[in-house]
Order: C-alpha cells, then sequence, then structure tokens
C-alpha cells in the first residue's frame, strides 16, 4: 500500500472513530479558574504538493458570547496569540507562534492575537512554510499537533483536504476536557 492510500484509509478510519464520538461529546467551554492558555489536540496532519493533499486547522476565539455561557469568575483573558507544536512522522518537532498576522486568513491583529469571536484558519503548508520546513513537492508530510492558545476558551477544527480525490475530513481538535460540565481545551499549567 502507498503512503498516500495508508494516509487516506487512516484519515477514513479516524474520522469514522472521532466523528461518532464527538457527535455525542461536543462541549467547548472553559471552567472555573483557569489558566490563560488552553490546548487542543490535532489528531491527523498532511501535506504533500505533488499530490495535492493540505491540511487547513481552524483555531476559534470562543469568549465572545451571550451572558451566561461562561464563568462569571475565572476569566481573565479574552485574546492572545497561537502557538503550534507539529510533532512529525519521523518524530521531529516544528513549532511556530502567530507573531504577526502573516499566517492564515488574516484575522489576527498586529501582535498576532486573536480577539474573542474570531475564528484564525491556516493552511498547514502555510504553517510549514513560515516555520522554513515546507517539505519538497515529492514528499508526503503527516504527524499531529499540540494547539495552544493563550486565551481562556478555545475550540478548533481540523480538515485535511484530498482535492484530487474530491474528499475531505474534518476532525475535532481533541480532547474535550470538562471540569464541572463546561470545557474548552485542556488548561496549560506552567510550573
Amino acid at each position: 500500500m502507498s503512503k498516500l492510500r495508508a494516509i487516506v484509509l487512516f484519515t477514513i478510519v479516524i474520522g469514522v472513530a472521532f466523528g461518532t464520538a464527538a457527535a455525542k461529546d461536543t462541549p467547548f467551554l472553559q471552567a472555573d479558574g483557569t489558566t490563560d492558555q488552553v490546548a487542543l489536540f490535532a489528531p491527523f496532519l498532511a501535506y504533500s504538493g505533488g499530490a495535492g493533499i493540505d491540511t487547513a486547522l481552524s483555531v476559534s476565539n470562543i469568549l465572545a458570547a451571550p451572558d451566561g455561557i461562561f464563568p462569571t469568575e475565572g476569566m481573565t483573558r479574552d485574546e492572545g496569540s497561537i502557538e503550534i507544536f507539529i510533532f512529525t512522522s519521523e518524530g521531529d518537532v516544528i513549532s511556530v507562534v502567530t507573531e504577526d498576522n502573516s499566517i492564515g486568513n488574516g484575522v489576527l491583529d498586529d501582535e498576532g492575537e486573536l480577539k474573542a469571536g474570531r475564528t484564525w484558519t491556516a493552511l498547514l503548508s502555510q504553517i510549514l512554510d513560515g516555520a522554513d520546513a515546507l517539505p519538497a513537492a515529492d514528499v508526503v508530510f503527516s504527524g499531529y499537533a499540540w494547539v495552544v492558545a493563550n486565551f481562556d476558551a478555545a475550540q478548533g477544527t481540523v480538515t485535511v483536504l484530498f482535492p484530487d480525490l474530491a474528499f475531505t475530513q474534518s476532525l475535532d481538535m481533541q480532547p474535550t476536557i470538562t471540569v464541572d460540565n463546561l470545557a474548552g481545551g485542556i488548561p496549560v499549567v506552567v510550573p
């Protein structure tokens, strides 16, 4: 089996597994006592310039909400930068921090911060290019990522695009950890 077919098959299997779980468990709010950062897990990323494969990552700052949605205490940071830690299938780590508005769909401010109520979307090819890690066109890149949102609550999706096959697979960034029936990523605690 070719690496490309293996990636397509893996994406379908992951989509079925996570898709059914996501349909039952879709909380997104951060718990009381936030730590100013939440981490979201992107279970699968793929890119190949030659095969036309790319992955879109979308991170939403969900802090613009009607009254009563969020806890009344503990929310301290409503905007911030986004850090992406990509782990390749070979075990290498590529990290990128949004320091300006040069990567993605243009919704970050000049300091690279995502304001409440906005959704930042970037292709994996843009992120890899920004980190000077874009592979050659004949290389199939795959891996996973941790996305750290430097604000109180976030939700995200990962969409793997296979345009030559007329196929896309979308996954929620996981896990949706809950505390007090609220979730919004894993709170990041730095000792």
